[in-house]
This record gives structure tokens, C-alpha cells and sequence, in this order.
């Protein structure tokens, strides 16, 4: 009764003191400037501090979140950083601010009545966090490297008889917009636990090629096989890095294939090295002499493929690796073998080595007729004998010593042509290129000492 009749009395003076215009003795907070009892901030206890101290209190408690960690991510890509780093600031910064006043300011009617109602469990504050967007844009911006990545392209292999395919990756760009919307809506809601985590908002862009349409490669459409047994270690070195350079290469439907474009540059840091070449007739050291054998090789399995050729070129001098008709010849920088894929499906072209001989075998979708067969067949039209020795007299040599510094090339004009079979039946030929060879004779060195 003693309390309820004193605020009761009090209530009334308080009451007769707004009527008359009497003052009132100022309370024992109001006389030393600090916050009365009951006023909370969060979970601290603002009682007998100052507003300055309790501003400096709620400091602390935003620096103290600022240290906790923020991850944004999609599941997949992910970014760390601090609250303070992200632009955590306080959101209600008014509220706090007349908080930490509390019955301290105003008339003293409503003085007392904060005083009241903070004695009584009344004034208990909560901080409101958010982020400055503008800080929070500039350090999304700086960490957009880590999480933008390009699309990546399924990749496929055969490796050990095997196909092996790695799937492809979408890629991403952070929209920093959306994101710093999805990071301030978790901060606020979020930054009292632990740390917060938010969405990372991006654009993503499909790759070009993708798992699904390279699992229809699996059939082999057309394989050819070379020697290159008595080569120089030059020219052996060169179809080996000219293989290694066509293996496992994919030629997508609607694509064209330039070998002349793979292969290049000829020197030794693409892992070439001096061999013979053919040059006006004569046999010349250059780098990269024998990648020839590569491109014919590759131009025998393109025709048992049946893809479409679009260029190729036969040698000057007959070659002893493949019939006539059926050598490619590339020269940088024009002549080269090409071919597209018009099929509906992406091709796997498998390049390799063993022993003294060099495989290409291409795989895709087999789609012919099971009961149709093609072969390749040449037919020598005309035979042209090589003209006279061309004689060099060395006086450094004895006299009636003979040195054969390149033979004699026999010339001939040849076609090439494509017998197609049904049941073993003959149904069409096709000429698939008539090539001429030149006649070189035969290069000597006699000793005139």
C-alpha cells in the first residue's frame, strides 16, 4: 500500500506541477545525467551510464558483430568476409540514439514517465543491423574473380579402350545487385547467430557442349593404319608429336577440321625437329619433315569415316606409306587437309603410336547400313619415267667414285576411287581424286680429283 500510495501521490504532484507550472525536484538520474534503472539495449544493461557510454556501449556491440563472418554461395562457388567488411551499420540509429537518453530529455512529465516505465521492464531496445549497400556493392565487386568462372565444354577421352567423359560446368557471373539484397535481407535477420550465410545471385551461361552429346560417341567409323619403320629419329619424332597433337580431338556436326591449323607452328617449341622434306624435287632437312604421314593417315580413316573432305592435296613424289591417291600433303602456310563433320553427331579422332607404326581410328554414331561395305581402290592411268641423272662433279672425291645423293622418283598420274558393296555386290564406284606425281631423276655426285 506504502508504494502504490507514493506513486499515487506522486502521480498527482506530477499532475498539479503540469496544471500549475510548479517545478518539481529533479530526479537523482536527471541530476547526475545518467540513464535510469530497466533500460536495455539488446541484452546489456544501460543502467548509471551516460549517454556518451551507452552510445560507446552499442559501439562495441555493432564493432563485435562486424567481426562475425558472412558466406555467400550457390552451393557451389562461395565468398568469406566480414560483417564490417560487407558495410554493417546500424539500421535504427535514431531509436538508439533517443535510447540512450532516455529520461533525460524532454519535458518532465515525459521525463518521468521513462523513468517509470524503465523501472518497470518497459525500455528494453533492440538493435537493428544492415549493411551500407554501397559498401557492400563495391566488396561484392572485388570479389567477383572468385566466383565467375566461363562456361566449360564437356570434355571426352578414350583412353585404355575406354570413353571417358568429363562433364560440362555452366558458367557464372555474380549479379552484385540481387546478391547485396539477398546478403542485407540474411543480416538482418541472421547477424545475431554465429555468422550468417546469404544466396549468391548470379547469371549463368550454358556451355557449348555437353556430356549427353558426346555419349553418343561409341561406334568406330573408319581406321587406317602406316609404317614408319627405317625413319629418321627426326621424322619418327615428328609423326609422334604430329599423333600426340590429333589425339583425342572432337570435330562437332557442321564443323570443318583443319590439320594444317593443328599442327602448326613447325618448329622445335612445338616439339619438332629436322627431317627430310621434299622441296622442288629434292630432298631438303626442314622442321617437322615426315607430319605428312600424319595428315595421309588421318586422310584414309576420314574416307572410311565417310566424312566430307574438303581439301587435300597429293604430294609432288610418290610416298611409300600409302597407296597412290591415297596421300595428303600439307605445306605451311596454304596446303592443307581438311574435312567436315556432316553428320549429326560429334566425331572422336584417336591418334597414336606403337612400336613403328601409327594408328588413327575415328569414333562417332555408325548409322550406315549393316549390310553396306566400301572399299578403296587405285588405278594407275599413266607411268612416267624420271628424265636423266643430274650429275655434280666433286673435285674432293675420286676420280670414278659415285655418290647417289637422292634416287630417281618414277612419275605416274593415278585414281583413287570408292567401290561401295550391298550384300557383297558391287552397287557404285566413286573417283574420289585423280592425282599426278612428277618424274625427278635421279641426283648423283661424281669424284673428278
Amino acid at each position: 500500500m506504502k508504494k502504490k500510495a507514493l506513486k499515487w501521490i506522486l502521480g498527482a504532484a506530477i499532475g498539479i506541477a503540469a496544471v500549475t507550472g510548479c517545478c518539481m525536484y529533479p530526479s537523482a538520474a536527471e541530476r547526475s545525467n545518467v540513464l535510469p534503472d530497466g533500460v536495455m539495449i539488446e541484452e546489456m544493461d544501460m543502467s548509471g551510464k551516460t549517454p556518451e557510454e551507452a552510445l560507446a556501449a552499442v559501439a562495441e556491440m555493432v564493432e563485435e558483430a562486424g567481426r562475425k563472418q558472412l558466406t555467400v554461395t550457390d552451393g557451389e562457388a562461395s565468398l568469406t568476409m566480414t560483417l564490417a567488411q560487407a558495410g554493417l551499420t546500424l539500421k535504427n540509429a535514431d531509436e538508439i540514439e533517443a535510447a540512450c537518453h532516455t529520461g533525460l530529455s524532454g519535458n518532465y512529465i515525459q521525463r518521468f514517465k521513462e523513468i517509470s516505465d524503465a523501472d518497470s521492464g518497459n525500455k528494453v531496445f533492440s538493435l537493428e543491423l544492415t549493411c551500407d549497400q554501397e559498401v557492400l556493392c563495391d566488396a561484392l565487386k572485388q570479389c567477383q574473380d572468385q566466383v565467375a568462372c566461363a562456361p566449360e565444354d564437356a570434355v571426352i577421352v578414350r583412353k585404355n579402350g575406354q570413353f571417358i567423359i568429363t562433364p560440362e560446368k555452366q558458367g557464372r557471373q555474380m549479379d552484385i545487385e540481387k546478391t547485396a539484397d539477398a546478403v542485407t535481407e540474411a543480416v538482418e535477420k541472421t547477424w545475431r547467430e554465429d555468422g550468417v550465410t546469404a544466396a549468391l545471385e548470379a547469371d549463368y551461361s550454358e556451355p557449348a557442349h555437353t556430356r549427353e552429346e558426346l555419349s553418343v560417341i561409341k561406334d568406330e567409323l573408319g581406321a587406317y593404319e602406316t609404317s614408319f619403320a627405317g625413319s629418321s629419329s627426326g621424322r619418327i619424332a615428328n609423326i609422334k608429336n604430329g599423333a600426340a597433337k590429333l589425339e583425342n580431338h572432337v570435330v562437332y556436326p557442321g564443323e570443318e577440321f583443319s590439320f594444317l591449323e593443328l599442327a602448326r607452328p613447325f618448329n622445335a617449341a612445338n616439339g619438332y625437329a629436322l627431317a627430310g622434306t621434299y622441296v622442288n624435287g629434292r630432298n631438303t632437312p626442314g622442321m617437322g619433315g615426315g607430319i605428312c604421314q600424319v595428315s595421309s593417315t588421318l586422310y584414309n580413316a576420314v574416307l572410311r569415316a565417310e566424312l566430307t573432305v574438303t581439301e587435300r592435296t597429293n604430294h609432288m613424289m610418290t610416298v611409300g606409306y600409302v597407296p597412290l591417291g591415297a596421300d595428303a600433303t600439307i605445306a605451311n602456310p596454304y596446303t592443307d587437309f581438311k574435312f567436315k563433320n556432316e553428320s549429326g553427331y560429334p566425331v572422336l579422332i584417336e591418334a597414336y603410336t606403337y612400336g613403328t607404326m601409327l594408328y588413327v581410328r575415328i569414333y562417332g554414331k555408325e548409322e550406315r547400313p549393316a549390310d553396306r561395305t566400301i572399299e578403296f581402290i587405285t588405278v594407275t592411268e599413266q607411268t612416267i619415267a624420271p628424265g636423266a641423272d643430274v650429275i655434280t662433279y666433286d673435285n674432293t672425291m675420286p676420280a670414278g667414285e659415285v655418290r647417289v645423293d637422292q634416287n630417281a622418283h618414277t612419275g605416274y598420274v593415278a585414281a583413287f576411287y570408292k567401290n561401295i558393296y550391298i550384300h557383297g555386290k558391287l552397287t557404285d564406284q566413286i573417283l574420289i581424286n585423280r592425282s599426278q606425281y612428277g618424274a625427278y631423276p635421279r641426283y648423283i655426285t661424281k669424284g673428278s680429283a
